[in-house]
């Protein structure tokens, strides 16, 4: 493949092109263009991303305030648990 061509195929892929298309439009096989588009992909590792430590305090995220929600399937037993025990380990 040619410098050219990759050039292309990243610009088509930024229009929003399919793989099939570019294939048909540059008469490249789809497999190719694919691995191209994988390996030229930034790595998750490249870019940073920022950590957000997110904890309770009666119920409600002291990140954001909202109240917490037991979810469907979660044993309400088990988020008292955890609600008990963090008013515990702040305690402490």
């Amino acid at each position: 493949m040619t410098d050219l061509q990759k050039q292309q195929i990243t610009q088509m892929r930024e229009q929003g092109r399919t793989y099939s298309e570019i294939s048909e439009s540059l008469s490249i096989a789809v497999g190719t263009i694919k691995a191209f588009c994988s390996r030229k992909a930034p790595k998750a590792s490249a870019v940073p991303v920022p950590v957000v430590q997110a904890t309770i305090t009666e119920g409600r995220c002291k990140r954001c305030g909202e109240p917490l929600i037991n979810t469907p399937g979660a044993s309400a037993e088990n988020l008292l648990f955890f609600l008990m025990s963090e008013k515990i380990l702040a305690g402490a």
